[in-house]
This record gives C-alpha cells, structure tokens and sequence, in this order.
C-alpha cells in the first residue's frame, strides 16, 4: 500500500480510537437537568417529531435561539432513538444514542484537525500530536458529555469542513478552486445554522490559509463574502436573544476587566485543566467586586502587548490568535444571557483549542526535528516521544476522570458548587434535582442558599415555593409566592408556569411529575380550566380515578358548558368501573359538542360495559363516521 494511503488511515483511525478509549464512559451518561430538559426531553417539537415541528425550527427562534440545523439532527436523533427501542413515536427518550452521536461527532472533528493541520504544513506525527492534544483536553469533555452542547460539536465539525475547503480552494486557481470555495461556503453557513458563534471561522480560515501561502484577491473576496454572512448572522442573534444585564454589567470599563478575567481562566485552565464543571457562576458582578480583577487585567493585556511587540514572540502569535478570535464572541466583549449566570464555560473553549493543537503541533515538529540532529545526545533524542505521551496520558486521565461528573443532574449541580460555593446556578440546579428526587427538605435549603446570593432569582424562588407547598410550609410558599409577586410573576403567570411544565411531563410520560405541576396550577389559580381538566387525566391515568372524580366533578358543577371537562370526569368514572355514570358525562359532552368521534369511541366502551349493546353498536358506526 502507498505511504501517503497509510498515513491517511492510520493516523484518523489512531485519533478515532483515543477518542472511543477517553470518553468509554460518555455512552452510559443520563441526561441533565441543564437545558436537556428544554432542548430534548421536554421539547414538544420532538413528542412526536414531525414535519411541521421540525419546519417550524427554521421559521422561527426556538427558546431565543435559532439553530435549525442542531434542532433537525436532535429530531433525527429521537426517530431513530425510538425505531431502536420499538417505542411510541411521543414516547419518552432515552439518552444513549444522543450521546454515541455526541461522541461519533467529536471523534471525527478531532480527524478534521489532523486533517487541517496537515494541510497547513505540519508533518504526520505533528498533526497527530496536535488533534490528540485537541481530542483529548479535559476542556472538551463538556461538549462531548452534555447532549444539549451537540450544536457546538455539529457548528466545530461543519467549520472545519469550511475551513478545509478553504484550504484546498487556495492552493489552485482554476475552476476547483471556486468549486472548493463553494463547498467551504455551504458548510460555513451550515456552521452558522448549528451555532452562531461560528461568525469567527473566516478569520481562522484566513490564518490558516496564510501560514503556507501569500493571500490572493480570490481569498480575500471568499473571506470578505463570509465575515458578510457572519455579521448578518451576528444581528438575528441579537434580535432573538436579548441579553437582559443591568446597564452597569456592559459598560465599557466593565467589558475590559471581564475579557481579562477570562483569558485569565481559559488560560489558566489550559496549563492545569482541574476543577471544571458545568457552571463556575462567575457573572460580570463577581468581576467587578473582585479586588484582584484590576491586577489580572493588567497581566492580561500586558502579555498580549508583548506578544504582538516583541520580535522574538513571532512565532506565537498565530497560535495564540488561533485560540482568541473564536473566543471573541463569548469572552465578554458582546453581552449575551448567559453571563447572568457565567461569563466564562468550558464549551466555549471547543473550537478554540485549535490554537492549542497547532501550537502542540508546532512544538512536536520542532522537537522532532531538533532530535534527529547529530549533535544531539542519545538519551535526549529518545526523551522526545515518551514527553509527548506522558502529556497526552495526563490530560486523557482528567478527561476520563471527568466524564463521570456529568452522570446525572444531582453529580453536576454538586461539583458546580464544590468548585465554587457562591455558585448560584449551581444551588438553584441542585434544587431542582433535589426536588424533582422527591426531597423537598434538601430542595428548600439548597433554594433558600442561592436567594442568599441572588434574592430575585426567578428559578430558586418558584423551586422554593414547590418545595414548601409540598411540605405544608404555607408560610414559606406564601413568602415565596409574595417574591416573586414583586419580580413580576402574578400568580396567573405562575399557574401557567406550572401548567407548561405539565403538560411538558405528560409528553414525556412523567406523570408523577406532570401530577404535581398541575396541582400547584390549579393552586395558584382555581380557575384554570385546562390545568383542572389535565390533572384529573393525570390523576386517572395513575389509577387514582376517585380523586379525579371529585375533582372534575366539582369542576363540572361549576362550568357545566365544558366538554372536556365532561370527557374526562366520564373516563375517570370508567376506571372506577361505574360505566353508567361515565355515559351520561360523555352525553353531556356531546349535548356541548356533537359528533366528536374520540367520544362517541368512549361512550361505546361505556354502554357496552353497562350492558347497552344496542347503544354501544351505535356509537361504535357513529366513531368510525357512518351515523346509519
């Protein structure tokens, strides 16, 4: 076989196995109550997945996001979950293949880098080194474990396709040459379409484009189209995701200590990659208050002046440009909403560590270089390689390691306040879980120690309230229902809260939970007809028909004119096995609204178990449409 051939399946097919062998475990994770929820689980898109609920990804925003592309591969990704499982298409979904695809799509984006690299000029082994460096940094295992940062595995994937094709296109000056930048151009938008802050990929490409070759009108024009789409894309972000901070977070002389300050830790995490998690809850008024956040400003933009003055740092500024212009968008420079909880997160270093793999690449290659020379002493050419392992052994290690803190929700919510105890989003998410594991007690202390930090914090106060409601604390749900009353939440808008969430549980056929959520609804807001129906549905489902019944009963007593209310309060008495009673509700639902088909089914089952024969044939022809 040709070496050229052998080079370009053993080296992806070594990346792809370090890969499998570091993140074993990623298959095995669950989901987490970290936008999993919001993204997947509990997306009503995806229950069932449909054509219209997939087109609606690309006419509109989607929780203030617009990533169609991420949303149609979580679709597919749910189809496929439920045709292996044998299951209904709304059933509830399981974790496993959202995470295999996860992990297939950081396995071959580390291939991309090698890939890339090559083409920028290193050698083999260099680019070997520098995608292992890139596949294996305990950084990454953010975006490889969590499935709701898949849109930053799919955008890094699509940019290094663009970033490829660039690549190629300049080395020609034909007609494949367009043909290259075409294809770069339509898996950039691709790109953009997964996540937005792929913006900065036409100034990577540019540097990397560069490093081999003097820029040509073609690629500046392609590279000028881009940064175009980029900015285009830049504006509908901002439109569909405000980003709510407080006038004294984005001022200017806060922006520059907040950029600092997070150079300060992604570099500081790249040399000693411990202590990661989910959320830091380092927000821009941590920044501000921090007594040594002037200091580490000044280091900060110190070493960048000298880097970009200083003749003998020209060798790392490419690199060092390769790591910050991806961070551009999410350093703190342009506020987004997610600083309300963190300036700084571990994803966010995904794409950017493509600096660090050139940098790794370009050091292997010199090293390389400098041991096969003569004058070199035996001991240290053969100290080359071995360095080169124990490094990439030790950053395999961390990022195994870390893989099994994103297990559950419960594992996460306790490391995020382990790495920092003033962590409010990392107390608020422990409540949540808490609750959700049926311990109010824990729940209510965890809340009650995120409003310590953050008193108007909208989550931790409807978590609080849960929690007391479900221990008989009705001094405390009240003291929480008035907090949340002054932040702008009346209760009507509460109710619906928990409505949502309801009727987001039943999708996902978590009826326990589905159950409790309507209760605190109809708590909030006796009135709420569709809150009341749902929860005796709920109820009945969970073979509690009695409790339904009295529910729906005193309902129907009061709104006599609802047909639903009437369907359900007959179904409830059908379970209880008092098959007359439920046909005179489902005829008071069709005196309200006639030839309702699923009724007419209903009442036939009824009037057949009430011993009515004749009625239930009759309703049987009247549910299939022939009334005669």
């Amino acid at each position: 076989m040709h070496h050229r051939t052998v080079v370009r399946v053993v080296y992806p097919a070594l990346i792809v196995a370090l890969v499998a062998a570091v993140f074993a475990g990623v298959p095995q994770l669950g989901w987490v109550d970290f936008d999993d929820t919001v993204n997947v689980t509990e997306n009503p898109r995806f229950f069932p997945v449909s054509w219209s609920g997939l087109t609606a990804f690309w006419l509109r925003p989607y929780e203030n996001l617009y990533i169609p592309l991420s949303y149609m591969v979580y679709g597919l990704e749910a189809v496929i979950d439920r045709w292996l499982a044998g299951a209904d298409p709304a059933g509830p979904l399981r974790p496993q293949v959202f995470h295999v695809v996860s992990l297939s799509m950081h396995a071959f984006t580390a291939v991309l880098v090698w890939e890339v690299l090559r083409l920028s000029g290193f050698a083999p082994l260099a680019a070997g080194a520098g995608a292992a460096a890139f596949a294996t940094h305990p950084l990454q295992v953010e975006s490889v474990a969590w499935v709701s940062e898949q849109r930053g595995l799919l955008s890094a994937a699509c940019s290094l396709l663009a970033i490829r094709d660039a690549i190629l296109g300049h080395r020609f000056e034909n007609r494949k040459s367009r043909g290259h930048f075409v294809v770069g151009t339509i898996w950039f938008c691709l790109a953009l379409l997964a996540k937005p802050s792929a913006v900065t990929v036409p100034v990577i490409t540019w540097l990397m484009v560069t490093t081999t070759a003097a820029p040509t009108r073609r690629l500046n024009t392609w590279m000028a189209a881009w940064l175009c789409m980029g900015a285009v894309t830049t504006m509908v972000t901002r439109w569909v995701q405000p980003h709510g901070l407080p006038p004294e977070w984005i001022s200017p002389s806060a922006r520059v200590l907040v950029v600092a300050d997070a150079l300060w830790f992604y570099v500081g995490k790249l040399i000693l990659p411990t202590g990661l998690c989910a959320t830091y809850g380092r927000t821009p008024a941590d920044v501000l208050t921090d007594p040594a956040a002037p200091w580490r400003a000044v280091a900060a933009y110190g070493a960048i002046a000298t880097v970009v003055c200083l003749p003998w740092a020209q060798l790392l500024r490419r690199p060092i440009l390769l790591f910050v212009v991806p961070l551009l968008p999410v350093i703190g420079l342009i506020p987004f909403v997610y600083q309300n909880q963190s300036v700084v997160a571990d994803r966010y270093a995904y794409l950017p560590l493509v600096g660090v793999a050139w940098s790794v690449a370009g050091v292997i290659g010199g090293m390389v270089r400098f041991a096969k020379g003569e004058h070199v002493t035996p001991w240290l050419r053969g100290a080359v390689v071995p360095a080169a392992i124990a490094g990439l052994a030790v950053m395999a290690f961390l990022s195994y390691r870390q893989v099994a803190c994103w297990r559950d929700t419960g594992t996460l919510a306790r490391q995020a306040v382990m790495v920092n105890p003033a962590n409010v989003a990392g107390w608020t998410m422990l409540a949540t879980y808490e609750l959700g594991q049926g311990s109010p007690v824990e729940a209510a202390a965890h809340a009650r120690r995120a409003l310590a930090r953050a008193p108007r914090n909208a989550v931790a106060l409807f978590t609080l309230f849960e929690a007391c409601a479900r221990l008989g604390d009705d001094e405390g749900a009240q003291a929480a229902l008035g907090k949340l009353e002054q932040i702008g939440y009346p209760h009507d808008r509460m109710a619906e809260v928990f409505f949502f969430r309801g009727v987001s549980h039943v999708a996902s056929d978590r009826l326990e939970k589905a159950r409790d959520n309507f209760r605190l609804a109809v708590s909030l807001n006796p009135g709420h007809a569709w809150a009341t129906i749902n929860l005796g549905v709920v109820l009945t489902r969970l073979t509690r028909p009695q409790e339904a019944i009295d529910i729906l009963t005193s309902y129907t007593n009061a709104n006599p004119q609802r047909a639903a209310a009437w369907v359900g309060l007959g179904n409830a008495f059908l379970a209880a096995g008092k098959a007359e009673k439920a046909v005179e509700c489902y005829t008071r639902s069709l005196e309200i609204e006639a030839d309702d088909p699923a009724v007419f089914a209903n009442r036939a089952i009824a009037r057949e178990q009430s011993g009515d024969i004749v009625g239930s044939r009759e309703d049987r022809r009247r549910a299939a449409g022939n009334p005669q």
